[in-house]
């Protein structure tokens, strides 16, 4: 699943947070609470409690690569506008 979402940061306890989405949250079968690790350098990246295969990290990587440079730019495909019957 690739999903490319804007989250605020929220001032809290003398740190920020940011909000998963859920559906991530649900395919890694997270409950609140729980803790995650984050690899922190110019993009925080998320990783769940429990393994992940090498294949499967380089994988999701490679396509937040892709993902940062389309976010960042707009570059996605635009939706058509949708003729309305008259």
């Amino acid at each position: 699943m690739v999903q490319v979402v804007n989250r605020s940061i929220i001032a809290a306890s003398g740190s920020y947070q940011v909000s998963v989405p859920i559906e991530w949250a649900r395919q890694h079968r997270l409950k609140g609470g729980e803790i995650v690790t984050l690899v922190v350098n110019d993009v925080i990246v998320v990783l769940p409690p429990h393994p992940l295969d090498k294949n499967r990290i380089t994988r999701a990587l490679d396509d937040a690569k892709t993902m940062a440079v389309v976010a960042q730019n707009d570059i996605s495909p635009k939706r058509p506008d949708i003729a309305e019957d008259i």
